[in-house]
């Protein structure tokens, strides 16, 4: 498979609030809200757009701390020393984003909303930045964030994942691929991932080792007829949701 980034919709969609967060009103309104169900590209979109934009990135654990956000935060960057006291950790942090205007990205955000500390402290250091913070995590982010209206009010706009489209799969069929997949085929890939990106590239490489078995180098809707090209276990338990 190519190491090619599709630019999906929900990348589009991502896009647009990261600009509405840059051109706010309100610079204490720097925070960016992005949920969604697992499997839609949250993580690979915001991974990309976090190394494009030389962005703090930090992936939150179950339990964080605020000592441990902190050190995350200093060790994702080698320029930010790890001190021994929490407030010589926090004030270098703040210096090293201040002074290069850095984003600061939190994915699995739900886990810093489970503790009131950490996202006070979050809240502190977007104060002081005032670059912008984005919060990923899971579909019910947006209703644990509002029990910290502190924090909520903070927020320029929200993101919502959605399931990626037809077009999305062919783009993505198309540009990542080793081998030509056929429209209709892409559009059973499609049917079978239920909008999932996840989904798609394990079915991509499926179709990919396919074609290798078999010496194709364009695979067909006819080839692979009645062939199971994608595997989704929770279909499911999210059809009885």
């Amino acid at each position: 498979m190519k190491p090619v980034f599709v630019k999906t919709s929900n990348w589009e969609r991502f896009h647009d609030g990261v600009q509405v967060v840059q051109s706010r009103g309100a610079m204490e309104a720097c925070m960016l809200l992005v949920f969604g169900e697992p499997g839609l590209g949250k993580t690979s979109i915001i991974t990309r757009w976090a190394n494009d934009s030389n962005a703090i990135f930090v992936t939150a654990q179950a339990k964080w701390t605020v000592p441990e956000m902190l050190r995350a935060m200093a060790a994702s960057k080698p320029g930010i020393a790890v001190h021994h006291t929490l407030r010589d950790t926090r004030a270098a942090v703040i210096g090293h984003v201040m002074r290069n205007q850095l984003p600061i990205v939190i994915d699995e955000a739900d886990h810093v909303l489970a503790s009131s500390d950490t996202i006070e402290a979050l809240r502190g250091i977007s104060d002081m930045c005032q670059t912008p913070v984005i919060l990923v995590g899971m579909e019910r982010l947006q209703h644990k964030l509002s029990k910290f209206p502190q924090v909520a009010s903070r927020i320029a706009t929200v993101v919502k994942f959605e399931q990626i489209t037809d077009q999305d799969v062919l783009l993505a069929c198309r540009d990542k691929a080793d081998v030509e997949i056929e429209r209709e085929l892409g559009l059973e890939l499609a049917r079978q991932c239920g909008g999932r990106m996840r989904l798609v590239l394990n079915g991509i490489a499926r179709i990919e080792q396919f074609a290798k078995v078999n010496g194709l180098q364009a695979v067909k809707l006819a080839d692979m007829k009645g062939m199971e090209l994608a595997h989704d276990w929770q279909a499911g338990r999210r059809a009885a949701r």
